[in-house]
């Protein structure tokens, strides 16, 4: 028996002949390939989960925090954070994720969505936040493709996972720009799972 993540397993559902390379973005990030000839790698816990929900949620947050503190410019995603937790400021925001009792979850997976929003109205801070994550995203696409041995040749490129199905085509497209700097040979999947 061999136990893999859901990189492997986006492949075999996805690629029309079980093989290529995979990129996952759900509430985690991963990535994965798989060859023609059955060799197998994928990132597992071997890298941070780029492009996943919670890291773009994190990220948000992250944003929001220092555009308060005014390191950094306003951005739309403050207004879409403080009504998606209903506080009504950054600074009780982030009190009631810190407080000792009946501490807010902080879920950033759920802002996912939020970020993509904000990206697709030229939000500059979401903007940055998308291309940072695809941009790691991205290279761990091409490590996967190398480390089968097939970034080469013309493969499938699976794009599995919730954060895919927002309606913008901003993430896949900065995506696959971010791929062709090193490959054209990706071949895009959507992936319905």
């Amino acid at each position: 028996i061999s136990v893999f993540n859901d990189a492997i397993g986006a492949i075999l559902a996805g690629a029309p002949e079980g093989w290529g390379v995979s990129c996952v973005c759900g509430t985690g990030g991963t990535s994965g390939a798989r060859s023609p000839d059955g060799k197998t790698w994928h990132g597992g816990f071997f890298h941070d989960s780029s492009c996943g929900g919670s890291n773009l949620g994190d990220a948000a947050l992250a944003a929001i925090l220092r555009a308060d503190l005014e390191l950094d410019t306003p951005t739309w995603l403050t207004n879409l954070v403080l009504e998606h937790y209903r506080k009504p400021s950054v600074e009780a925001l982030f009190h009631a994720f810190t407080r000792r009792e009946n501490r807010l979850p902080r879920n950033p997976a759920a802002l996912s969505r939020i970020v993509l929003d904000a990206a697709a109205q030229s939000d500059h801070t979401a903007l940055r936040i998308i291309d940072t994550q695809v941009y790691r995203a991205a290279d761990y696409i091409i490590l996967a493709a190398k480390k089968v041995g097939i970034l080469d040749r013309p493969f499938p490129l699976v794009l599995a996972g919730g954060v895919f199905r927002h309606p913008s085509n901003l993430l896949h497209d900065t995506l696959i720009g971010h791929i062709e700097r090193c490959t054209r040979n990706a071949r895009p999947i959507r992936s319905t799972i």
